[in-house]
């Protein structure tokens, strides 16, 4: 096999998901924008992100998409973003939150899709607010309302994009009756609860997420360096299951890291801050349908983006961009050591997926 997954056979291509990109800028508005109405500022960007996961999950956990998997995913993003809250201004507590949550995301994959996919939102939903602090000066019940907000207008996104679904299979399809669940499968709950009592590479996968996520949010809170906080999101963004896997990522981010922070930083010498960050919404809007087909066009996007604005802070997109792509070399190389050093998988031993 080449690098980066390709094969002798040359398998079909992804499609770009375009339409994910839409949905994801509308999922984030919707929520942003009713937060910002309700009188959050710096919060809003909690209430966007809850939607979005509300909206990701309700389309990637199922096939056509579900209202179930849209209020699970809610609910689970809105309970991790009160822990958020609680635990985020202590570093220690927080360490030990993330690593509580990293190791039932990383055993959420034994209990199928669905599971692995609501696992994934509450990882990001805790670590996005309490790395960022977006929360810890509103109150619990003020963090609540966003958290409501948040689930809200995802859910409205998902209602329209189920009745377009509906629509679409009554004028092009008969209705399909779908197979009965066998009840002698174990359910979701039972698999994790499977693997996280005895060993199984699904628990040393949360393991591995638990340490190097625990410590690394622990470290940034204490010492707020911006370091930290890129190598960790690298880690947090590409250690996954299996050694194949996460080369695959590491070099995609990698990759897609430093072409975007090369490339804001040499359009940044000709045109305003301003005008750079305005080119990074469009091109991370773009990007996003590129999640699936190609992983290291999305992190060039989301890579462009922060790099802008940060950049467009404190007045140096030079160094701001260098920094950004060393810290997502190093971070991949991180997760890579990881799943060689601890709690390395067995030749021959299943695979979570």
């Amino acid at each position: 096999m080449t690098p980066g997954g390709a094969d002798t056979k040359s398998p079909q291509k992804k499609p770009v998901q375009l339409k994910l990109s839409v949905l994801a800028v509308v999922s984030m508005l919707a929520g942003g924008g009713i937060a910002f109405a309700a009188g959050f500022e710096r919060g809003s960007m909690s209430a966007g992100l809850i939607s979005l996961f509300v909206v990701i999950a309700a389309i990637a956990a199922r096939r056509p998409a579900t209202f179930k998997a849209g209020i699970a995913s809610g609910v689970v993003a809105a309970i991790a973003l009160l822990l958020a809250h609680v635990t985020g201004s202590t570093p220690l507590l927080a360490g030990i939150s993330m690593a509580v949550v990293a190791l039932l995301t990383g055993v959420a994959v034994a209990g199928g899709p669905m599971a692995g996919v609501i696992g994934g939102v509450i990882g990001t939903a805790y670590f996005i607010p309490a790395a960022l602090s977006l929360t810890v000066k509103f109150s619990i019940e003020r963090t609540t309302e966003l958290g409501l907000i948040g689930i809200f207008a995802g859910l409205l996104v998902v209602l329209a994009v189920v009745i377009s679904q509906k629509i679409r299979r009554i004028e092009h399809s008969p209705r399909k009756k779908r197979a009965a669940a066998d009840p002698d499968q174990p359910g979701p709950l039972t698999l994790i609860g499977t693997a996280l009592r005895h060993p199984s590479p699904e628990r040393n996968y949360g393991i591995r997420r638990a340490l190097l996520l625990g410590a690394g949010l622990t470290l940034y809170l204490a010492t707020d360096n911006h370091n930290f906080l890129w190598i960790l999101l690298t880690i947090f963004m590409v250690l996954k299951p299996d050694m194949e896997k996460t080369w695959t990522m590491a070099i995609a981010r990698s990759k897609g890291n430093i072409a975007g922070a090369l490339a804001v930083g040499t359009l940044a010498q000709f045109v305003s801050g301003e005008v750079v960050a305005g080119i990074g919404l469009v091109l991370l809007v773009v990007c996003i349908g590129y999640y699936r087909r190609n992983y290291a066009v999305y992190a060039a996007g989301v890579s462009f983006l922060v790099v802008a604005l940060m950049g467009d802070q404190s007045g140096s997109f030079i160094s701001w961009a260098g920094m950004r792509a060393a810290d997502a070399v190093i971070g991949g190389l991180i997760a890579i050591a990881a799943v060689y050093f601890i709690l390395p998988e067995e030749e021959g031993a299943p695979r979570p997926t």
